[in-house]
């Protein structure tokens, strides 16, 4: 019984010794960095799975509309829609109505409406140069 007494009394003291005490302190000051870097890493990382994650779910959004878009451009009816939209187009026999939003309504500005409704192509691109 002595004998582990004395074992665990010296041991006792040389963990409580100042060598070992200042090599702690120096383990610790050395691992602080360590972690603080470690601790920034992991905070970017959150951010930019974050940043990740919404930029995944904008996307996704943008296929399916772009999924949509495809089935309606497959069909001849979705295509006509989408050409309507993207160029002001009619076909032979339609008539195309412009409204002209505001209270200032002009009869000089409802003449060149209705002249640029009854002109052709060529009038329209070139009408300028020859007049």
């Amino acid at each position: 019984m002595r004998v582990l007494y004395r074992l665990i009394r010296k041991t006792r003291e040389k963990l409580s010794s100042k060598i070992l005490r200042f090599a702690a302190l120096v383990f610790i000051a050395l691992m602080i960095p360590a972690v603080n870097g470690v601790f920034h890493k992991e905070r970017n990382s959150m951010a930019n799975l974050n940043e990740a994650r919404t930029e995944l779910a904008s996307l996704e959004k943008r296929k399916e509309g772009l999924s949509q878009s495809i089935e309606n451009l497959s069909s001849e009816s979705g295509f006509d829609i989408e050409i309507r939209k993207k160029f002001p187009l009619a076909k032979e026999g339609e008539h195309a109505i412009i409204f002209i939003e505001g209270k200032d309504r002009k009869q000089s500005d409802i003449d060149e409406i209705s002249d640029a409704d009854t002109a052709n192509w060529f009038s329209k691109w070139f009408g300028g140069w020859f007049k």
